[in-house]
């Protein structure tokens, strides 16, 4: 199954080195697979990588939608763009904005965390932790692994993770390095 990885640097001079997604696209798939090498959208101070990218996931400047659009419009990778029917999760970037969407029933989860100097987003919470490089375990999502069998509502393995909403949008103001979220009402 594909993954989909974004990191944005506050200093837009930084980049993640390309091994990154090459070790990443390693690590997250079975043994028993040979990951397709991984596909990257570059600009400045913002990597996208898709990893193990497949017949699902389509690509749109530095945008990336992995899942399934119905009737979209040809911009639906643009920051603010009105946001088509259909299965996906999507990751929209330009200079300005990121913007993370997720359909009416979440289908696909999204998850993030926004630090001091960078914001990264991904469909796996194990490419979040090794870009930022330390676990920090949160307690819950162990509580309630052990009495319920999965990790609990929103809960994250990692406490700096954030999960995004059913129906929501979570937006980086790139310039002001502020995210608010956004839950749109079905």
């Amino acid at each position: 199954m594909a993954k989909v990885l974004l990191v944005c640097y506050r200093d837009r001079s930084r980049q993640l080195d390309p091994v990154v997604f090459h070790k990443l696209s390693r690590g997250l798939v079975p043994d028993n697979i040979e990951p397709a090498p991984p596909r990257l959208l570059i600009a400045p101070g913002l990597d996208v990588g898709i990893i193990n990218p497949n017949a699902a996931v389509s690509s749109w400047n530095t945008s990336v939608c992995l899942g399934s659009l119905l009737d979209s419009d040809a911009e639906w990778g643009r920051p603010f763009a009105s946001c088509p029917d259909g299965s996906y999760a999507l990751f929209r970037a330009d200079d300005d904005h990121v913007e993370l969407v997720s359909d009416a029933c979440a289908s696909r989860t999204i998850w993030y965390v926004h630090t001091d100097d960078m914001f990264v987003a991904s469909t796996s919470q194990r490419a979040i932790v090794a870009v930022l490089g330390s676990y920090q375990a949160d307690r819950q999502a162990h509580i309630w692994m052990l009495s319920a069998g999965n990790i609990g509502p929103g809960l994250s393995w990692d406490a700096r993770i954030k999960c995004v909403g059913v129906n929501s949008h979570v937006v980086l103001d790139r310039g002001a390095w502020t995210v608010r979220e956004i839950r749109e009402v079905i």
